[in-house]
């Protein structure tokens, strides 16, 4: 039990650590998160051709709290 609620707290994910890969990583936000189909989608087209990326430094935190959110609630 007490292994399994380490292994759930190792994969709560920091808001500040996704904005920082946004930013100076080439948009690896995706790939942080686990989502490696979406993050080879976003980096083949650019973004989406630039549309995508804006959109993303609005949504980054509420997909890391849905992503924390799901974590907790096996905690």
């Amino acid at each position: 039990m007490e292994l399994n609620k380490h292994l759930l707290q190792s994969q709560i994910k920091s808001t500040g650590t996704a904005y920082l890969l946004f930013l100076f990583l080439f948009d690896t936000h995706y790939a942080y998160l686990g989502k490696w189909g979406v993050q080879f989608f976003f980096l083949i087209t650019l973004g989406a051709l630039g549309f995508w990326a804006p959109i993303d430094i609005f949504t980054i935190s509420g997909k890391l709290e849905r992503h924390n959110a799901n974590i907790y609630i096996y905690m």
